[in-house]
């Protein structure tokens, strides 16, 4: 039975986490309950009373608004940079578009500057990808 500090430390930190879908808050939420209760079980296992070692796994854990804040942020950083990447991706896809439409239309000896265009766009997003790959190992 989880303690009460446990679960008004939770309810605050749910509270930092509104702005997110309910099932990733529900997540987030699940899995700190379940670090919470695990450090409040070493806690006792070295001889606490459970709200003693409930409130010293809250304390260890840090501000409530903190780790909610940060948890937030961090979410939304990942929805901002995938909506960002899709919309690279959909302009990426106009200009091939508008460039293979082009070449479709005109003669070969005009379409030498759009084949040079082409040719730099088609590779770019493998690039661009490769490069955001690296960063993130980095």
């Amino acid at each position: 039975m989880p303690s009460n500090a446990i679960e008004l430390y939770l309810r605050s930190i749910g509270y930092q986490l509104r702005a997110l879908p309910a099932d990733l808050r529900s997540a987030e939420l699940a899995e700190l309950r379940a670090h919470l209760l695990a450090l409040a079980a070493d806690y006792q296992a070295q001889g606490m009373d459970m709200d003693t070692a409930a409130k010293n796994a809250v304390a260890q854990f840090g501000p409530a608004h903190g780790l909610g804040r940060q948890l937030r942020r961090s979410h939304q950083r990942s929805t901002r940079s995938a909506a960002v990447a899709v919309l690279a991706l959909l302009g990426y896809l106009v200009a091939l578009a508008v460039v293979l439409t082009w070449l479709r239309v005109t003669s070969s000896a005009e379409t030498l500057p759009l084949q040079i265009v082409g040719a730099v766009l088609l590779p770019l997003p493998i690039l661009l990808l490769r490069r955001r790959r690296q960063r993130r190992s980095a």
